[in-house]
């Protein structure tokens, strides 16, 4: 029987082995894909791409793409994606610049004033070829985008931020649409190329950035208005997500400083924030997160860059913060946004610890 059990084994395994490299065949190589990619681009766009990078990634199985691809027109680079085994499926993002323009100019006519313009639909296949009016594009072949407009020092209380937003719900291209107004053009810069899909909850992450946003995201939601009063003490910046309406905690009843009480790391000090806000009527009650945000400049250690969610952050540096100083704290992704490394706490009433530590 002990027999039979070895021969089941080592055929099951041995079966497994030749599937994973039958599998491992299957998977086409760049030197199968490569004149499919130019011909592909020939056919599209008239023009022979000059490849300038073939990365391909370990774990396809897992993602709709196996192959990125960066090439050139002989003055600007684009990037093709290719996936597929049997069907080979290829994109492009080379039409993405003017379907951003023509996005902005259409902002631009109804608020003047726009400066960046982003959807998070940016690839497109070889019948998706760009005919110059963006929205029956969009409607045309089904895409269905996050979509964010920038401005400038561009006030969004008001019926004209209003009227830009009820004529992108009028498109029915979208259900998830944002207008965010920075307060230079450098800030801009570090915001526009983020779709904030999940709305509000994403442009949060850049308050420093940021002085208003007026946003919509699926029909589960109504139309959200927030200022982001950013306020600075001891080196940084924070943020306090408080409830619509309701003023954030006075300055001389909010404090973020060094402590020796808690110690959470040997490679950054440990700070504990302190709010001792008085008017708790509905604070209290209401689910507080406080963003703090940290210089670049106050970090010492070298930041390895990666993402979480395609969103910038450290992959070799975390975030710890505990209430408990006697507790085990809790771990928390390092987001690096633009000169700042970001991440929530609690709103610190009673006392909140939070330091900066090497990832394991």
């Amino acid at each position: 029987m002990r027999h039979g059990i070895k021969f089941l084994t080592a055929a099951l395994i041995l079966s497994f082995t030749l599937g994973v490299c039958a599998c491992e065949r299957d998977l086409p190589m760049r030197e199968d894909l490569e004149p499919k990619v130019v011909t592909y681009i020939e056919n599209k766009y008239g023009f022979e791409p000059e490849i300038l990078d073939w990365r391909t990634e370990d774990e396809p199985i897992t993602r709709s793409y196996s192959h990125y691809v960066t090439v050139s027109d002989g003055t600007n680079e684009f990037e093709v994606r290719v996936g597929g085994t049997s069907n080979i499926v290829i994109t492009d993002d080379y039409e993405k610049a003017a379907i951003y323009e023509d996005m902005r100019e259409w902002a631009d006519s109804i608020l003047p004033g726009a400066v960046h313009a982003f959807c998070d639909h940016e690839f497109f296949n070889e019948e998706q070829k760009y005919t110059g009016d963006v929205w029956e594009f969009m409607e045309e072949y089904n895409v269905y985008p996050s979509i964010t407009f920038t401005y400038v020092d561009q006030p969004l209380d008001g019926d004209e931020a209003m009227t830009l937003l009820r004529a992108i719900e009028e498109l029915g291209v979208t259900n998830e649409y944002s207008i965010v107004s920075c307060p230079s053009e450098e800030a801009a810069e570090i915001v526009w190329a983020n779709a904030f899909v999940g709305g509000y909850s994403d442009i949060i992450s850049y308050a420093p950035y940021v002085d208003e946003s007026l946003s919509y995201h699926s029909p589960s939601y109504d139309i959200q208005y927030h200022r982001y009063d950013v306020r600075e003490v001891d080196g940084f910046c924070y943020y306090e997500n408080v409830a619509h309406g309701e003023e954030p905690t006075p300055d001389n009843e909010f404090g973020i400083a060094k402590t020796d009480d808690c110690v959470l790391s040997d490679l950054f000090p440990t700070y504990m924030v302190s709010n001792n806000r008085s008017d708790l009527d509905n604070y209290a009650r209401a689910d507080i997160t406080l963003y703090v945000f940290v210089p670049l400049s106050m970090i010492d250690e070298e930041i390895v860059y990666g993402e979480d969610h395609n969103r910038p952050c450290a992959s070799n540096l975390i975030f710890v913060h505990t209430s408990d100083p006697n507790g085990e704290p809790t771990e928390a992704v390092m987001l690096i946004i633009g000169d700042y490394a970001m991440f929530g706490v609690s709103s610190g009433l009673g006392g909140e610890y939070f330091s900066i530590n090497r990832a394991s």
